[in-house]
């Protein structure tokens, strides 16, 4: 993965091919914001400071645990949704096969992110392994260790996620055969995606808070140490509300789940016409979701 001063660099090569930008133009740009990107040595020091404490807190055994197990009871809560609603049930049967095939391609994908194959920014941002301005020279050897704890958490979504993945492809192709492979192939994706508590949270104040301290973070760096994982946190809590039956019942609204295809279509560069066979496949997930979390507080309160 580039440093920041690549990356602004090769931004500053796709400016030549834009109406309006003149060669020196995107050059003194490139320039210009490469310069401010580049780190002081009070800034290497202090990065490198925060990096090795996430990688602390995020390498003992408790974390990988918790994050299996968290992860593991997502997905098999949302296979079980597909039994609460009777329009999913022709799903369960291949999704419980689509789980197991892509555990197995899970695990090799697994292995090559391990092995140093690109993976999700989600952890290796959060041991700034990403940026290769931090630890240079002689403290390479010690980026890599702190890069690896990114690595293994990773791992550890791409496995999971890649089940994720493949129980939604084959739900839809024995609900929906008639999707095309673009279309089933996005939808599985951002269903995997949510599922490894990856992406935007669907309800508002959860999405507004996670926003504001994404804000916080960016303006004020040092912030980090007083909340340093953001999208993890949001996405827990927001796929709680999923199964309770208020907030449940408030997400089958369309302006709700137009919202979801919109991000669908723009994270995969749909066509606009899917956007409501995304919708129609995201309100039976939903339903599920719904029926699964009423049973079972129903259930709860006869017990109680």
């Amino acid at each position: 993965m580039p440093g920041e001063n690549a990356t602004m660099n090769e931004i500053g090569k796709i400016l030549k091919n834009l109406d309006g930008f003149s060669e020196g133009d995107a050059e003194l740009f490139a320039k210009s914001v490469g310069r401010d990107m580049t780190l002081t040595r009070m800034q290497k020091i202090g990065n490198g400071l925060l990096g090795t404490w996430y990688a602390s807190i995020l390498s003992g055994p408790k974390t990988t645990v918790r994050n299996m197990l968290s992860t593991s009871a997502n997905i098999l809560t949302e296979l079980a949704s597909k039994t609460a609603n009777p329009s999913q049930w022709p799903e369960v049967i291949p999704s419980i096969n689509g789980l197991l095939k892509g555990l197995k391609e899970g695990w090799g994908e697994a292995k090559a992110v391990l092995a140093g194959a690109p993976a999700s920014t989600k952890f290796m941002e959060t041991t700034h392994a990403g940026n290769r301005e931090i630890f240079t020279g002689k403290w390479m050897a010690y980026g890599k260790v702190v890069e690896s704890v990114g690595r293994w958490l990773n791992a550890q979504d791409r496995f999971l996620a890649a089940g994720a993945r493949e129980m939604e492809r084959a739900s839809l192709e024995a609900r929906s055969p008639q999707l095309s492979g673009v279309l089933s192939d996005a939808i599985s994706k951002s269903y995997a995606e949510s599922s490894v508590y990856h992406g935007v949270p669907k309800g508002r104040l959860i999405g507004a808070v996670r926003a504001g301290a994404q804000t916080l973070r960016r303006l004020y760096p040092e912030s980090k140490i007083i909340i340093p994982f953001v999208d993890t946190v949001a996405n827990v809590l927001d796929r709680q509300f999923d199964y309770l039956p208020i907030t449940s019942a408030l997400r089958l609204r369309t302006p709700v789940l137009e919202k979801q295809a919109d991000q669908i279509i723009k994270d995969f560069s749909l066509a606009r016409t899917d956007k409501q066979l995304i919708v129609q496949r995201l309100r039976d997930q939903q339903i599920g979701r719904l029926m699964l979390g009423t049973t079972v507080s129903i259930g709860a309160v006869t017990l109680a």
